[in-house]
């Protein structure tokens, strides 16, 4: 059965990655873009950018995570810590099998607070990552300043227009202003939003 997606805030979690080697490297690199909470746990390293601690793990280090990633590239390990999370309650990931696992990790398009997750359910991570960059190909390359400069409307709109209809008209017509102008800058993009709320105090 498909999973549903959530999207939940990492940076009041603690996360221990249990391995070390290049697909341990790519879980802790693609994570650190959304928190600093990262922990690595593994005999031999060249991971550098999180702290590390450099030895087999033990259940200790199960107990100190929220979410839990097995990678450590011996499938018969990865099961092992993925029976210990799954005991203690945990949210754990496994890199050798995924459904041994209670969760995915989909493959990831980030562009300011705009987060695009793709996932096959584990099935094929290729095709994830494929369909990833065809998606992200035609993303507009000021998708992160519209999301910006929406975030701003919306937090003007709500001290000066209470019903709800009313918001939703001025944010679907902003956004359609801001997709329609050619080559937008922040200067460009914070001129149309001016000038509607402007409009608006009239």
């Amino acid at each position: 059965m498909a999973k549903y997606p959530l999207f939940i805030d990492l940076e009041e979690k603690t996360i221990v990655i249990i391995g070390g080697g290049k697909v341990a490297a790519g879980k802790a690199e693609r994570l650190r873009a959304f928190t600093s909470n990262i922990l690595v746990v593994a005999n031999e390293t060249e991971i550098d950018f999180v702290p590390v601690i450099r030895r087999s793990y033990t259940e200790e280090d199960i107990i100190r995570g929220d979410i839990i990633i097995a990678a450590t590239g011996d499938p018969d390990t990865d099961k092992k810590i993925a029976e210990e999370a799954k005991k203690l309650g945990k949210a754990v990931n496994v890199a050798s099998d995924p459904d041994l696992g209670n969760f995915y990790m989909p493959a990831v398009i980030k562009r300011g607070d705009v987060v695009i997750g793709v996932s096959t359910n584990g099935t094929s991570p290729a095709f994830a990552r494929y369909l990833k960059e065809e998606i992200e190909s035609h993303l507009p390359e000021y998708t992160a300043l519209i999301s910006l400069e929406m975030t701003k409307l919306r937090d003007a709109l709500k001290s000066k227009v209470t019903d709800q209809e009313s918001r939703k008209k001025i944010y679907k017509n902003a956004l359609r202003e801001l997709l329609e102008e050619e080559n937008i800058t922040e200067e460009k993009a914070e001129t149309i939003i001016t000038k509607i709320l402007k409009e608006m105090d009239r």
